[in-house]
């Protein structure tokens, strides 16, 4: 059977950070998808166990609040990334299997 956990990054991808609101849209469609079947897994490297140790809970509850808060449907947050069908973030490269043409696409996007 195919997953249907959906990893998707939280900074910039569902809050925005500059003005600490959620993305427009993120909360319907986040509903729908669950609506759906799909399994919503909230991942973020600010809560990174190596770098914060113990007070990384407290983070995940942090990050629990907000999408609370906002009405935002989640079925878990995490510090690490987990097996999902996909992962939605706002800094991802789509690899597809030739390793110079991604050393020409970084090239072209960081410069």
């Amino acid at each position: 059977m195919k997953s249907k956990t959906l990893c998707i990054d939280f900074d910039d991808t569902i809050r925005n950070r500059l003005d600490d609101l959620p993305i427009n849209g993120v909360a319907e469609v986040l509903s729908k998808l669950q609506k759906k079947g799909y399994r919503i897994v909230i991942s973020s490297a600010r809560i990174n166990v190596k770098m914060w140790g113990e007070l990384a809970h407290f983070r995940i509850e942090d990050i629990k609040n907000w999408l609370n808060k906002y009405n935002i449907p989640y079925d878990d947050v995490v510090a690490y990334k987990p097996a999902a069908a996909l992962y939605i973030d706002d800094k991802g490269y789509r690899f597809e299997g030739d390793w110079e043409k991604t050393y020409n696409d970084v090239q072209k996007l960081l410069g």
